[in-house]
């Protein structure tokens, strides 16, 4: 049973379904330190009914966060058809969960061992946190059937 509300065309195991085979990063809404609104793509994983992400420590969105956790998030594909979730929820950053997450992320979106990039971010992998977003509410939109001649 999820602890969030859900709404739209799809059900609360719809949208789990969705979160946990789509592999496009989640874009994060937040506050930066002057109430300026800002948008973060993060990579996720969809994880015992929350979002969890990595980053450094240091970074300006382990910042905002850490001012004011509530935030908005949208996972969803720029190709038509276009469909997607959209929500609010409340963030947590975690030190110890860091490094693991970040090799999670690593090995869901495909990167490879022995790849610069996987070196490069293991580098600095006692420094990641984990930012885990527990969502209240996830509205889903789905506009499949209607641009169904849309290529």
């Amino acid at each position: 049973m999820a602890n969030w509300v859900a709404s739209g065309p799809w059900s609360a195991i719809r949208i789990e379904d969705y979160l946990s085979e789509t592999r496009i990063p989640i874009r994060l809404a937040c506050i930066d330190g002057d109430g300026v609104p800002r948008i973060v793509s993060l990579w996720f994983e969809w994880a015992a009914g929350a979002f969890c992400c990595a980053t450094q420590n240091n970074a300006a969105v382990a910042r905002w966060l850490r001012e004011r956790p509530q935030v908005g998030f949208e996972v969803s594909s720029d190709l038509p058809p276009y469909s997607g979730i959209r929500g609010t929820g409340v963030a947590s950053l975690d030190r110890t969960r860091g490094g693991p997450q970040l090799r999670k992320l690593l090995d869901r979106y495909g990167v490879e061992a022995g790849s610069s990039l996987r070196s490069s971010l293991l580098a600095k992998e006692q420094s990641e946190v984990c930012i885990r977003v527990q969502p209240d509410r996830i509205a889903s939109w789905d506009y499949t059937e209607r641009m169904k001649d849309v290529s």
